[in-house]
């Protein structure tokens, strides 16, 4: 019998804050706080860590880009997930989806691989379905080849 949890079993909070370093600092994240987030000098990126949502976090890089991330781990190494950029998502919208990945993880799914697989189940759809799209000249070709025995010599020749 285990008298202990490993680090896998514990609650995403717990092992989220076991793995977080000292010196990130959690906010509550709004529009205000967001704005004033930015890279500092000399440094490539710098984060912001939600205090709401355990694993959400905020890079803004030294060239002003800001984008949400998702942060956790996975079979005891570290998963980063860009969600996406600050002007195209919500703030509930990327709580959410950190919620979702994090849900992905405590269900033994590596998120990474999903959305790849999702992508390539995407891609093989749009493949298929550009595959079954009649062009309108193969569409001509058929209507005269079935009319051709039905049309005169001038009319065949317009």
């Amino acid at each position: 019998m285990l008298r202990y949890k490993p680090l896998e079993l514990l609650t995403p909070a717990l092992t989220w804050n076991l793995h977080k370093r000292a010196d990130m600092s959690a906010i509550a994240f709004t529009v205000p706080r967001l704005s004033k987030v930015h890279c500092a000098q000399g440094q490539a990126q710098t984060f912001a860590w939600d205090a709401g949502v355990p694993g959400l976090g905020l890079r803004v890089t030294a060239g002003g880009s800001a984008s949400f991330i998702f942060q956790s781990r996975f079979c005891g190494k570290s998963v980063r997930m860009t969600i996406g950029d600050l002007k195209n998502w919500s703030i509930p919208n990327a709580q959410d989806r950190a919620r979702q990945l994090q849900r992905m993880l405590d269900d033994g799914l590596d998120p990474r691989i999903v959305v790849t697989d999702q992508k390539a189940a995407h891609a093989a759809i749009r493949a298929n379905d550009q595959k079954q799209q009649v062009t309108a000249l193969e569409v001509w070709a058929q209507y005269i080849e079935e009319k051709k025995s039905t049309w005169g010599h001038h009319h065949h020749n317009d």
